[in-house]
């Protein structure tokens, strides 16, 4: 059986500090499973370098896959491993792609530039293992940030209302070192604010599982908390209880086809016109932004840590301000624990990796593109 060599490249994405590997699973992988692993020396990672040098893994400079990591089709056996897009992400232009790379690559749902991210695995003719469909075979994924996701969302959700109510700016977020230091954060802000009404959509799912503890850990619940799932949606938008109804909608849904959108402009302008609009803050944990079947048209672009909401609708003295927050990687708002929790998923199957037959291809839904994927 052929050794594994992981590679550990560094997040470049700005305000990323999660990892897909934690030291502790590190140090497993080696003394128990002969893995070789090195690690990219990274000034934002959540975990110091030194703290996996200590159990055993080689470290090299940021970003040293680009020209050192070996490619494919020589060494079948080394993948690189991380977590968001690859660089650049500064519009330079986009160099080849040649080795076998693992991260969330978000390109099978067809989502913003995924053409051009599969061009790059077919130009350099290096593989893609998409962590977005690493699925048991009921379908549900083996490794994934869900719970961290809406849990974090349903945070910054509560966190942009209190300021709200409270005539305050949100201002740039940063991470906090241990979940309850964030509920604790979001309780002080309610204390001071009040008490919102708020919707979970996916309430039965990994998001919005984390959205639902979140909102219960800073006291709303019980006729403030609604759940929504599939039976309450199943009858297909709109839904005028979503604007009228609530305070925050947090939408947790995972999308996988066409659906009528769930609000619009159009009904937004109308609970103006009648005074029934009580929505004044929308946060879209799924971020299916670019996506052709995105339920909520009303926001299109994404979110970043530094401008966590964006003002859809200004407040004035006969109409309520309505922002949006949609943020792609709402984990990294507590990226020791997410990581920690995703880390101890993942790594129990980067094991198997020597074992997988790579000889399935799947095509990213339009099978003309002639795009490879590896799932």
């Amino acid at each position: 059986m052929s050794k594994v060599h992981l590679w550990l490249r560094d997040e470049v994405k700005e305000f990323e500090k999660r990892t897909a590997l934690a030291p502790q699973d590190a140090a497993r992988l080696i003394s128990e499973n002969n893995i070789e692993i090195t690690v990219e020396r990274s000034s934002t990672r959540i975990f110091e370098d030194a703290e996996y040098e200590k159990v055993g893994c080689k470290l090299v400079d940021s970003n040293a896959w680009i020209n050192n990591a070996p490619a494919a089709k020589k060494d079948p056996n080394t993948f690189v491993l991380g977590l968001k897009e690859l660089p650049p992400l500064d519009g330079t232009a986009l160099f080849p792609l040649n080795q076998r790379h693992i991260y969330f690559a978000h390109c099978y749902k067809r989502q913003g530039d995924w053409k051009d991210t599969m061009k790059r695995f077919v130009d350099g003719d290096g593989e893609l293992l998409d962590l977005e469909f690493l699925n048991f075979d009921n379908g549900r994924r083996i490794a994934a940030f869900g719970v961290a996701a809406g849990f974090a969302g349903m945070a910054v959700g509560l966190i942009v209302w209190a300021n709200q109510k409270l005539n305050r700016p949100t201002g740039q977020l940063h991470p906090f070192n241990h979940k309850d230091d964030l509920v604790d954060h979001v309780r002080k802000l309610l204390k001071e604010a009040g008490t919102p009404k708020v919707m979970v959509l996916g309430a039965l799912g990994r998001c919005g599982k984390g959205s639902v503890d979140m909102a219960k850990l800073a006291g709303v619940e019980g006729e403030n908390l609604l759940e929504w799932d599939i039976n309450e949606t199943k009858v297909g938008g709109p839904f005028p209880q979503m604007i009228n109804d609530v305070d925050i909608l947090v939408n947790d849904i995972y999308l996988s086809g066409e659906v009528v959108p769930f609000i619009n402009k159009d009904m937004i302008e109308e609970g103006d016109k009648n005074g029934t609009r009580r929505l004044t803050v929308f946060v879209d944990v799924s971020c299916d932004v670019s996506n052709p079947h995105n339920p909520f048209p009303i926001n299109n672009a994404i979110t970043t840590f530094d401008k966590p909401s964006r003002n859809v609708l200004s407040g004035s003295a006969d109409r309520k301000p309505l922002d949006v927050i949609a943020i792609d990687h709402l984990p990294s708002l507590t990226p020791r624990e997410s990581s920690q929790d995703f880390s101890s998923q993942l790594s129990r199957h980067l094991v198997d990796l020597s074992r997988v037959d790579f000889s399935t291809e799947s095509q990213p839904q339009e099978s003309d593109e002639n795009q490879r994927v590896w799932l």
